[in-house]
C-alpha cells in the first residue's frame, strides 16, 4: 500500500520510506503538499537538539530531504526560496539534520543550485559554535567540501583554512575507504602555499 500523506503527517518516521520511485508516482500538483509535510517532519527533529548519530531518524531525515529535492526541478521558479529554506538547516542544533542538509548538496537534485545557499555554507564554515558531529568529518568540513565543489578557489580563502583542514581530515578519515575521497583531499590541498598543511597528510 502507497504512502498517503496523512500518513507522513502523523508518523514522521515513515519518511524513512519516501525514495524516488514514489516520488516519481507522485503527480507535480502534489510535490508541493509533500515538500511542505517533510519541511513540517524537518522541523519536528530540529526542535530537538542533539550531538549524537541516530539511525533511525537519520534515515526518514534523509526521506524528507528527498521529498524536497523534487521540488527545485519540477518548480524551478521556486528553486532559490527551496533552497534557501534548506539552508536554514546547515546550523541546526540536531547533528542529523544539519549533517543531511549540507551533504545533500552533494546530490544532482541540489547541487546544481549551490549558488544560492553559498554563504550560508560560507557561515558554517567559519562558524565556532556548531554542534559537535559524532564523526571525523565535522560540519564546518562538509560545507567546505560543498563549496569547493562549486568553486576550488574557496580553498584559498584564509577565513576557511580550519574548514578546509577539517575537511581533509574528515576525508582520510571518515572518508577513508573511498579512493574518491582521497583523490579529493589531495586536490584540495594541491597548491595550498603553506607548508604546515602539510601536516594533515602526515597524520593520516
Amino acid at each position: 500500500m502507497p504512502l498517503q500523506l496523512s500518513d507522513l503527517k502523523s508518523d514522521p518516521l515513515l519518511w524513512s520510506r519516501v525514495c524516488v520511485p514514489l516520488l516519481s508516482r507522485v503527480p507535480a500538483g502534489d510535490l508541493p503538499k509533500f515538500a511542505e509535510s517533510a519541511f513540517d517532519a524537518l522541523n519536528f527533529w530540529t526542535a530537538t537538539a542533539s550531538s549524537r548519530a541516530n539511525r533511525a531518524a537519520g534515515h526518514a531525515i534523509d526521506g524528507a530531504f528527498t521529498a524536497i529535492s523534487h521540488f527545485p526541478g519540477t518548480y524551478p521558479d521556486s528553486a532559490c526560496e527551496t533552497c534557501r529554506r534548506v539552508g536554514v538547516y546547515f546550523q541546526s542544533r540536531n547533528i542529523n539534520v544539519a549533517f543531511t542538509a549540507i551533504r545533500r548538496f552533494e546530490f544532482p537534485e541540489f547541487s546544481a543550485y549551490t549558488i544560492f545557499v553559498a554563504d550560508l555554507l560560507v557561515r558554517v564554515a567559519i562558524s565556532r559554535d556548531l554542534v559537535k558531529s559524532p564523526v571525523e568529518m565535522t560540519l564546518r568540513g562538509i560545507a567546505f567540501r560543498v563549496l569547493f565543489e562549486l568553486d576550488p578557489q574557496y580553498k584559498h580563502w584564509p577565513q576557511l583554512r580550519d574548514a578546509r583542514n577539517e575537511c581533509v581530515h574528515g576525508l582520510l578519515t571518515w572518508g577513508s575507504g573511498s579512493d574518491r575521497n582521497h583523490r579529493l583531499a589531495a586536490r584540495i590541498m594541491e597548491y595550498v602555499g603553506h607548508s604546515d598543511d602539510a601536516a594533515v597528510f602526515r597524520n593520516n
